[in-house]
């Protein structure tokens, strides 16, 4: 589950790991309202630094964004961290902090953007 405080979507997503520090990442989110949202993204991912049960990492993806009949697309680039719980290191929880362009849905704009997500590692 993949949260982002400034947006109105939910979104899921799948996370391969590579590497050992490396990993890829596919996004979808899709919200109902006043106004429809669907989004597609696919990410990438490195670890640079771990930190006990913290990893931290960097990363940038692209994807698609369709909003009511306007689709574009979206740029993000971005760096966080994730904690995994000792009592239980299947679960990730992490928070990220980037930056973002849009295009093709409206003006053209490039803001910041926060993320909060919770995983369950297979």
């Amino acid at each position: 589950l993949h949260y982002r405080p400034n947006g109105n979507e939910e979104n899921l997503s799948i996370k391969n790991w590579i590497s050992a520090v490396d990993s890829a990442e596919m996004i979808v989110g899709y919200s109902s309202g006043t106004q429809d949202t669907f989004g597609f993204e696919l990410r990438y991912s490195r670890v640079f630094m771990v930190e006990g049960a913290t990893d931290l990492f960097y990363g940038a993806g692209a994807g698609i964004l369709s909003i009511d009949s306007k689709r574009g697309t979206i740029f993000r680039f971005y760096s966080g961290s994730e904690f995994f719980p000792l009592s239980s290191p299947s679960f990730g929880f992490s928070l990220e902090l980037g930056v973002q362009r849009i295009q093709g849905v409206g003006d053209v704009t490039q803001s910041f953007y926060n993320a909060i997500a919770a995983r369950y590692y297979f």
